[in-house]
């Protein structure tokens, strides 16, 4: 045994620390407190919950425990329990797509100025997140901006609902159909349900030009600039 040959007293004298704190720290090791064991088996769940959901942090896996178990941490806890442990979150790698794809991009037919003079003209689509109390909501909404009336909406509780944006765009072509033969501009950002080869054949089957604003443009925060003379209402937006 090497404990023979390297004393404690000799150890502690080559790496410069005092041998009763040598002591008092092994001490604390064999006989842990109670604060230490909890942080030990907090470590565990957060191990434990961090397997299940690797790609969420800190705050998201706290407040994820708080929801299943009912305890409670504080977000400065949580973060050094992760750090303790060693927990990271992982990133999500999404596929990139090549902008030659037909699907993927369209025009934005609204750059210039548009007067628009009659309903289903010009169309505009987002999809928002919010929660009520505990219960997550996506809402997928089509506003008509003859007269900025909300023509059609989907909503889900289901997270990253596609259906949600087929259900609307739905909802236009009926109210399309019922209104005669007309052409319709359906103006969203490149979000990938927008995007989609699925979602672009149905509006072009149903006579619906699809218009995009550029990437990382979501037309909710284009300037809209309204006017009204007489009957007539025009609108123009400025690209972002």
């Amino acid at each position: 045994m090497l404990a023979s040959d390297f004393t404690v007293k000799r150890v502690c004298r080559v790496i410069g620390i005092n041998r009763s704190g040598f002591y008092k720290w092994r001490r604390r090791r064999m006989t842990p407190t109670e604060r230490q064991k909890r942080r030990l088996e907090d470590i565990e769940l957060f191990r434990e919950y961090h397997g299940m959901y690797p790609t969420h942090g800190y705050r998201w896996l706290r407040a994820k425990i708080e929801l299943d178990l009912g305890i409670r941490y504080s977000d400065n806890y949580a973060q050094r329990v992760c750090r303790y442990a060693g927990i990271r979150s992982i990133s999500k790698r999404f596929k990139k797509y090549k902008s030659s794809d037909r699907w993927k991009t369209y025009p934005n037919l609204l750059f210039a100025d548009l007067s628009i003079t009659s309903p289903l003209q010009v169309v505009v689509s987002d999809m928002t997140a919010f929660k009520v109390g505990t219960a997550y909501y996506e809402l997928t909404l089509y506003m008509d901006l003859f007269n900025n009336e909300i023509a059609a909406y989907a909503l889900s509780e289901k997270r990253g609902d596609r259906q949600t944006y087929i259900d609307g765009l739905d909802g236009i072509i009926g109210r399309k159909k019922a209104s005669g033969d007309l052409t319709t501009v359906l103006h969203t950002d490149q979000g990938t349900v927008y995007a989609s080869k699925n979602f672009n054949e149905l509006a072009q089957l149903n006579g619906i030009l699809h218009s995009m604003s550029r990437a990382g443009t979501p037309p909710t925060t284009a300037g809209w600039r309204q006017s009204t003379a007489g009957s007539r209402k025009s609108c123009s937006m400025i690209s972002t």
